[in-house]
């Protein structure tokens, strides 16, 4: 049987010539990049979109995604959000809260306002998936990190990003 082995730039030319997609680039990737006597890695994001140009949106769904295949576990860990304006909003926790149990508002919209009303001043705002995991929120870590994802590639009225998304670091254990 015979081995193929790829280096950093045989993946780059797989997805310059388009043989490959960028999830698939992506996976190619980490796998490069992974400690082959260690189940569990660290990613650096920042790291990880200049060296590879994947930015913390994408790197975040194409994980979700590998997780969904269930091919790694991310362990969530605290990332920062920035907002692309200073938004605000009159509606409390409790209406939030109640017009989720009622179903009058999806996981992007109830997630869209957990963040808005911890938000605090200025535009940045620090969010751990262990904070909003428990009451009143209840949001797992899956579901935050995906809608997260789903916010971040919304934008406003003028065309700016509702958020931006900077997860610093990520840890994955890989399953296969």
């Amino acid at each position: 049987m015979a081995i193929i082995t790829l280096d950093r730039p045989d993946i780059s030319a797989l997805k310059t010539y388009k043989i490959i997609n960028n999830f698939e680039y992506t996976y190619f990737a980490l796998q490069w990049l992974k400690d082959a006597g260690n189940s569990t890695q660290e990613i650096d994001t920042d790291a990880f979109e200049s060296q590879w140009g994947i930015d913390n949106t994408e790197l975040l769904r194409h994980l979700q995604t590998l997780e969904t295949k269930k091919a790694l576990k991310i362990t969530p860990t605290e990332m920062t959000i920035t907002w692309g304006q200073n938004e605000t909003t009159t509606i409390s926790q409790e209406e939030v809260l109640s017009m989720k149990k009622d179903g009058l508002i999806n996981n992007t919209a109830y997630v869209y306002y957990a963040l808005l009303l911890n938000k605090g001043g200025g535009l940045a705002q620090p969010v751990s998936p262990d904070t909003y995991s428990v009451a009143p929120w209840s949001i797992p870590p899956a579901t935050l990190l995906n809608e997260l994802g789903n916010i971040s590639s919304k934008t406003n009225e003028d065309g700016s990003k509702v958020i931006t998304l900077d997860l610093s670091s990520v840890s994955v254990v890989w399953l296969i």
